[in-house]
């Protein structure tokens, strides 16, 4: 009877332990279970959240911004393509300032408020949009930088060295620097026309630099566009914007040394002397145009920084 009753104890047990096993195994699934479920509402809170933020941006305060700056610009080149202004070097940068901000602001509206309308990107729609707006991005950008560095040295010439400014400081010459800007930034940006394409990447089309290999082409480790693009990327924070954000503030802390210096004795001079209503409204207008610029370059410092 003994060995019955061992056999029957070691049956007992048996059971136990699966019972147990099973026990732990139903447990393990449930909190398995339990958890998945609570990543998945978390992830799909998440989602929610990002889509409704997205919406958010893009449909309205991306969409506020675009229509406010393409209506103060607008006005901007109304004012500042009038007779009266027309002939001074300084409006001629600010007329070119406004055209420049208006065209960065459409390709800005193409890429990120357009698609959130009718959920499709021109720019994996059109293989010219796809190497046009990253093109314009680029070159919006560095040429409003440009033109407030070069107005900002336009206005401290004109206001440090008064007699002399005469021979920099003027409509014509405005015009071929800002020709020459123009034609020498196109050249430094055309390698995105050429190296951007539409690619299929995981069932998705997207605009992005190709990898293209553009040196060395039977060498394994020769340079690819996307690499060159990498690279070039990294350096645009020293070119297009550190360059230009020192030239405006050195250029600007003259100004303001020279105007704070010079208020009093401007006022007194206008007060003693009999000054003519040209004289009145040249130097009105040289005293707004130094007001916007201070003003333009405020912006640009706070959007830089």
């Amino acid at each position: 009877m003994e060995p019955d009753s061992s056999i029957f104890e070691e049956t007992i047990s048996d059971i136990n332990i699966l019972h147990l096993s099973h026990s732990n195994i139903l447990i393990f699934n449930f909190s398995s279970s339990l958890t998945i479920f609570q990543n998945e509402t978390i992830t799909t809170s998440y989602d929610f959240y990002r889509h409704l933020t997205e919406i958010i941006v893009y449909k309205y305060i991306c969409l506020t911004i675009f229509v406010i700056g393409v209506i103060g610009n607008l006005l901007s080149v109304l004012v500042f393509s009038r007779a009266s202004l027309r002939h001074r070097s300084c409006a001629i940068y600010f007329l070119a300032l406004a055209i420049t901000d208006i065209a960065s602001l459409f390709a800005s509206f193409i890429d990120t408020v357009l698609p959130s309308y009718n959920n499709v990107s021109l720019t994996i729609k059109y293989l010219f949009i796809c190497k046009l707006n990253p093109l314009m991005v680029y070159f919006t950008t560095y040429l409003s930088n440009f033109l407030l560095a070069v107005a900002s040295i336009d206005r401290a010439v004109s206001i440090q060295c008064p007699l002399k400014s005469k021979q920099f400081c003027r409509a014509r010459i405005a015009i071929y620097i800002i020709m020459t800007m123009l034609f020498a930034l196109l050249i430094i940006n055309s390698h995105i026309f050429w190296g951007f394409e539409i690619i299929d990447e995981q069932s998705q089309r997207i605009c992005l630099p190709s990898k293209t290999k553009i040196v060395y082409y039977n060498h394994p480790n020769s340079l690819t566009y996307d690499r060159f693009y990498a690279i070039l990327d990294s350096l645009d924070m020293l070119f297009a914007v550190l360059i230009p954000f020192i030239v405006m503030l050195i250029c600007n802390i003259i100004i303001l040394i020279r105007v704070i210096t010079s208020r009093r004795s401007i006022a007194t001079v206008l007060s003693t002397t009999v000054q003519s209503k040209k004289s009145r409204k040249r130097y009105e207008k040289e005293r707004q145009l130094t007001v916007m610029l201070l003003g333009s370059a405020a912006g640009a410092f706070i959007y830089i920084i």
